[in-house]
């Protein structure tokens, strides 16, 4: 009881309703520069080792522009739950890219 009463009556951030079209998005896990060094068979390659679900939402977020609203809609998966599906791809996707660079540095 009272966890619950101090949860209530903590201090919440204040927060403003997302508009049509709002990125939701953080900065980007991968740079320019290196998303440039990359291939596109090398991205191709790193995207299917994600899970489906985690592979549908990047690449409905980040190459086809879908906000995560319209992610939400298209998949009818819940909006937090697309937020967590790009999250965790991006993450996984950086980290398979950055191993993917490393072996290519390390053989030229």
């Amino acid at each position: 009881l009272h966890v619950d009463r101090k949860r209530a009556t903590s201090a919440r951030p204040e927060l403003r309703p997302v508009e049509p079209g709002d990125r939701l998005a953080p900065e980007p896990l991968i740079s320019p520069e290196t998303v440039e060094r990359l291939q596109g068979r090398e991205i191709e390659a790193a995207l299917v080792q994600l899970p489906p679900e985690q592979r549908e939402a990047v690449l409905l977020c980040d190459v086809w522009g879908f906000d995560y609203a319209e992610i939400a809609e298209v998949t009818g998966a819940p909006l937090g739950t697309v937020r967590s599906r790009i999250a965790r791809g991006r993450a996984r996707l950086a980290a398979l890219l950055a191993v993917g660079l490393r072996r290519r540095d390390r053989s030229s």
